[in-house]
């Protein structure tokens, strides 16, 4: 559980603070490129996270499938990426206007389960994650003030928790692109394998 190691106190002061927030389902709740004002606890509802980054090339991929059912050493091994485990290296926003952008949903989130972790990772950097309600929602939100006030930081395990959490949540941008490249390598195999299938069930049927 997030607060626990808490005294009875503390935690009675902090709910003393929530404040309930009520969404209506496809509302924006969290807006990436700014700065998370308070720390969300789901009551209620299903909160959908997403990142936008600029999507991976797949020429290539395309360029080098001559010979796609036997090729196998064309399968992509994961970068570095795999080895990074500090969150702050991921804070960098996309930032090539002219990039064709898309939205990945990187979390989605029930009953009892927070977002919003910059609030007491660090409140001074913006959100690269934006939040919606898929059904309607209803939240306790704790704001920087409170949390402040409470010295979450002096807890290790809720902060190993909110940083798990936020890690998860905000995957680095090699990341997500391997594993987009990784989907439209399947799809493309898969596509150029049903067209030959049909071709030898074609020429089969012609033999009768």
């Amino acid at each position: 559980m997030l607060f626990d190691g808490w005294e009875e106190e503390k935690i009675d002061y902090l709910a003393s603070f929530a404040i309930l927030r009520k969404y209506r389902s496809n509302s924006e709740i969290q807006k990436a490129g700014e700065k998370v004002n308070c720390l969300s606890l789901i009551k209620v509802g299903v909160v959908k996270l997403m990142k936008e980054i600029k999507v991976p090339d797949t020429a290539i991929l395309r360029q080098e499938m001559r010979d796609p059912m036997n090729d196998v050493h064309r399968e992509e091994m994961p970068g570095l990426w795999i080895l990074e485990h500090n969150w702050r290296n991921r804070m960098t926003l996309e930032d090539d206007a002219k990039a064709y952008k898309e939205e990945f949903t990187t979390g989605v989130l029930g009953s009892g389960q927070v977002f919003g972790e910059l609030t007491v990772l660090d409140p001074t950097q913006v959100s690269p994650i934006s939040a919606f309600s898929s059904t309607a929602v209803e939240l306790y939100c704790f704001d920087i003030t409170t949390m402040q006030y409470v010295q979450c930081h002096l807890y290790a395990q809720t902060m190993s928790q909110l940083t798990e959490s936020y890690s998860l949540h905000n995957p680095p941008h090699d990341k997500i692109a391997y594993y987009y490249r990784a989907k439209f390598n399947w799809e493309l195999r898969k596509s150029i394998l049903m067209k030959r299938i049909k071709v030898k069930t074609k020429g089969s049927d012609n033999k009768y």
